[in-house]
């Protein structure tokens, strides 16, 4: 039996050195794309099959100039053929002064909303949810997660932050909530 627990305590210790290294990388490609493109702040449009995501890219679109002076980097990306579920699949990631809010959706209307703040090896913040929306709610949605940059970078304590993001988007019943870290 210790064998086994043995084996799964380093198997988290991996774990949790690869994710430390997929943010450190990850860090490393913001500074590198703001270094490349410091002017490009509105992404280029992905085409899309599905409706939802099409919905979505286009209520983006829309709201794209207001967006556009509230990060410092906002990039949008398609994936044909997502991993996890070989489904369609929009990343949006929109990099405010330091957070980092990241939205997935699926062309099933799975959406995770996920926000961190990791500043010199730091980590401050760390949130996100799922969210189940149809192609009428795309405007909604856009608009949520705009509302939802204000409390992330003007944070009076994370426990706040966290119900106050939560009281934003109650109306779409945030389900697997991560509280993350801080």
């Amino acid at each position: 039996m210790r064998g086994n627990s043995n084996h799964r305590q380093i198997d988290e210790v991996f774990r949790l050195i690869d994710e430390e290294v997929e943010w450190i990388l990850a860090d490393i490609r913001v500074d590198i794309i703001t270094a490349v493109m410091p002017k490009q702040r509105v992404p280029d449009w992905p085409d899309v099959e599905s409706l939802l995501l099409s919905s979505f890219l286009d209520a983006l679109r829309k709201r794209s100039r207001a967006i556009k002076y509230r990060t410092q980097v906002w990039i949008c990306e398609v994936t044909h053929n997502d991993e996890s579920n070989g489904q369609e699949a929009v990343t949006t990631e929109m990099f405010l002064t330091n957070p980092r809010v990241k939205v997935k959706l699926w062309d099933d209307g799975v959406l995770w909303f996920y926000v961190r703040d990791f500043r010199a090896r730091v980590w401050l913040f760390e949130f996100s949810f799922y969210v189940q929306i149809s192609p009428g709610q795309c405007e909604q949605i856009v608009q949520t997660i705009e509302d939802s940059f204000t409390p992330v970078c003007i944070r009076e304590s994370s426990e706040l932050t966290k119900q106050h993001l939560l009281s934003l988007w109650q109306q779409f019943s945030p389900f697997e909530i991560d509280y993350g870290r801080a």
